[in-house]
C-alpha cells in the first residue's frame, strides 16, 4: 500500500511539476506569438501603405497628396524589405496580402478623385499612422525578441513623420472652407 501511495504521489507530483514548467512556458511562448503577430501586422501595414502611397502618387489632386503618397511608397517599401528579413530570419510565416480593413480602406480611395481623394487620404493616413504608432510603441516597450524591439524602435520615427505630414495635409481642408467663408464676406 505504502509502495502504490509513493508512486501516486510521485505521478501526481510529476504531473505538478510539468503543469508548473508549461506556466512558465506559456508566457514566454505567448510572447514571442505577440512578437510574431506584431511582425505579420507590421508587414501587412508596409505592404498596405505601398500600395497606398502609389495610388496617391498618380490620384493624388494636391502637391501635399503627392508628395505624401512618394513618402509613403518610399519609406514603406523600405520597411517592408526591413520586416520581411527579419521575419524570414526567424521562420515567420511572411504574409502575402494587406488585411480586409487595409483593402477597404485602398478601395474606398481608389473610387475617389479630386479633393475628395486628398481629403479621404489624409484622414486615412492621420488614423492608420496612430494605430500604427501606438502598436510600435508597445512592442518597443513590451516586447521581447530584441531585433523585433530594436525593429519598432527605429521605425517609430518614420512613422511619426508621416503622422505630422498627414495631419498637415488634414488641416488645410478647413483653411479651404475659411477661404470660401471669407469670399463670401466680399
Amino acid at each position: 500500500m505504502n509502495h502504490t501511495m509513493r508512486r501516486l504521489l510521485s505521478g501526481s507530483a510529476a504531473i505538478a511539476a510539468a503543469a508548473a514548467i508549461g506556466g512558465f512556458i506559456a508566457p514566454a511562448s505567448a510572447q514571442e506569438s505577440a512578437d510574431s503577430k506584431f511582425l505579420m501586422d507590421a508587414i501587412r501595414g508596409n505592404m498596405a501603405e505601398v500600395k497606398i502611397g502609389q495610388l496617391a502618387e498618380s490620384h493624388g489632386d494636391s502637391d501635399a497628396a503627392r508628395d505624401l503618397g512618394k513618402m509613403l511608397a518610399n519609406d514603406h517599401s523600405k520597411g517592408l524589405q526591413k520586416t520581411m528579413s527579419l521575419a524570414r530570419s526567424k521562420n515567420i510565416t511572411v504574409p502575402t496580402d494587406v488585411t480586409a480593413e487595409q483593402k477597404q480602406t485602398y478601395d474606398k480611395l481608389a473610387k475617389l478623385s479630386g479633393p475628395s481623394f486628398d481629403r479621404e487620404l489624409a484622414q486615412a493616413m492621420v488614423s492608420d499612422h496612430k494605430k500604427d504608432i501606438a502598436a510600435y510603441q508597445k512592442e518597443a516597450m513590451s516586447g521581447k525578441d530584441a531585433e523585433i524591439v530594436d525593429l519598432a524602435k527605429d521605425t517609430l520615427p518614420t512613422l511619426n513623420e508621416h503622422l505630422e505630414h498627414a495631419e498637415k495635409m488634414a488641416g488645410n481642408e478647413p483653411r479651404t472652407s475659411q477661404r470660401s467663408d471669407s469670399h463670401k464676406l466680399e
